[in-house]
C-alpha cells in the first residue's frame, strides 16, 4: 500500500511539473514607478514560435518600449531568438518569439522575459492578462497553453474622511457634545497622517472608544484600514 501511494505521488508531481504554462508573475511596487513585469514559460514540448498578447490597464500603466528576453530559458548562448513587440492600442501588446534558423524553444521551465512598465499614482490591484496565444510546434501544430494572469499592485495610500463640516448646533453652557471622526485607508500601502497646525482652543480629539485618550501624532492607518 505504501508503494502505491508512493507511485502515484511521484506521476502527480509529473503531471504538474509538465504542465505547459504561459504566466504573469505578480508584484507590488510604489506609485509613479518603472518595474519590469515577468513572463515564465513552462512546456514539456519544444515549440518553434510563440505568439501572445499582454492586455492591462492603459490607463494607468504605460509600456516604456523596452523588454529583456531571456536567453537561459531559450537554449543558452546557441540560441538565435528575436522578439517583437508591438503596442496594438493602449492597453494592449503583441509579441512574438521565434527563431530565424528554426531552432526551437526547448522543454523546461523559467521565465521567458520581461518587459519594463511605469505605473500610475492610483492606488489597486491590476490584472495583467493573457489572450490570443499561439504556440507553434515542430510538426506545425499547435501546443496548447495553459494561460496564468498576472496581479500588479500600485502601492499607495489614500486618505479619505467621513465627512467635511459638522455642526454641532446649539449646546448648553458647560455641556460636551460628541462627534466621531473617522478617518480612513482604502489604499493599498500605509497612510502616515501628521498635525502641523491646531487651532481647535476649544475642542478636544480622543479615542472614540473610551472618550478621553488623547489622540497622538503621527497616526499610522494600516492599508484597508
Amino acid at each position: 500500500m505504501k508503494r502505491i501511494i508512493q507511485v502515484i505521488l511521484l506521476l502527480i508531481g509529473v503531471t504538474l511539473y509538465s504542465q505547459d504554462t504561459l504566466s504573469v508573475k505578480d508584484g507590488a511596487y510604489g506609485y509613479d514607478k518603472d518595474f519590469a513585469l515577468d513572463l515564465h514559460l513552462t512546456t514539456a514540448t519544444a515549440i518553434k514560435a510563440l505568439q501572445f498578447d499582454v492586455k492591462y490597464d492603459g490607463d494607468n500603466f504605460t509600456y516604456k518600449s523596452s523588454y529583456n528576453l531571456i536567453k537561459a530559458r531559450l537554449g543558452g548562448d546557441s540560441s538565435d531568438h528575436v522578439i517583437t513587440v508591438k503596442e496594438v492600442v493602449s492597453g494592449k501588446l503583441r509579441i512574438l518569439i521565434y527563431s530565424p534558423s528554426n531552432k526551437t524553444i526547448p522543454t523546461g521551465n523559467g521565465k521567458l522575459l520581461d518587459l519594463s512598465f511605469h505605473n500610475s499614482k492610483n492606488y489597486g490591484n491590476y490584472t495583467f492578462e493573457l489572450a490570443s496565444v499561439v504556440a507553434s510546434k515542430e510538426d506545425n501544430t499547435n501546443l496548447s497553453l495553459e494561460k496564468e494572469n498576472g496581479t500588479i499592485t500600485t502601492l499607495a495610500p489614500h486618505f479619505t474622511w467621513n465627512t467635511n463640516n459638522h455642526s454641532f448646533g446649539s449646546i448648553y453652557k458647560d455641556a460636551t457634545v460628541d462627534f466621531q471622526w473617522v478617518i480612513s485607508n482604502p489604499g493599498t500601502q500605509e497612510l502616515n497622517i501628521s498635525l502641523n497646525k491646531t487651532e481647535l482652543t476649544k475642542f478636544s480629539l480622543t479615542q472614540w472608544s473610551d472618550k478621553s485618550t488623547p489622540i497622538t501624532w503621527p497616526q499610522k492607518i494600516a492599508a484597508n484600514g
